[in-house]
């Protein structure tokens, strides 16, 4: 948006990490920083997670697929990734997050980094649980689509 200077794009910024649970990761997928928003979400404090690769978040049999190996090689490529995923919280639950993974590039176009904006939508996952009675494993299929 090119009408908002460099204090409203801080400020646009802030009320973003007001709202959303907020990661950075570098290339590699290795957490560099959180927000609190989504620190509280997946239950872990920073110290916990920084360093440690995103896959933490993800169920070990996705994380060792191709999907998941393939999903890291589009972002590495500048693909941004969206959609709702189910991820794993520290306490071992599950969480569906509403995110796009936006890689930002350098002046040369390289990734330098991948930021992830979300939104819980477990609610969402819950309510069809109890509405429809559908089972949770369907449910997880139905919002990953």
């Amino acid at each position: 948006m090119k009408h908002l200077s460099a204090d409203d794009l801080t400020q646009a910024w802030a009320s973003v990490e007001r709202m959303f649970a907020v990661i950075l990761f570098n290339p590699a997928g290795e957490v560099l920083e959180a927000n609190p928003i989504f620190l509280e979400a997946m239950g872990y404090g920073l110290e916990e997670i920084q360093g440690q690769h995103h896959r933490l978040f993800c169920e070990p049999k996705y994380a060792q697929s191709p999907a998941y190996a393939d999903f890291w090689a589009a972002l590495g490529q500048g693909e941004r990734q969206h959609g709702t995923f189910r991820r794993i919280r520290k306490d071992g639950s599950e969480i569906f997050l509403y995110a796009e993974y936006a890689p930002l590039l350098d002046a040369q176009g390289q990734v330098v980094k991948v930021l992830k904006v979300a939104q819980n939508v477990s609610r969402v996952a819950e309510n069809l649980i109890r509405q429809l009675g559908m089972s949770e494993k369907l449910i997880g299929r139905l919002m990953t689509l």
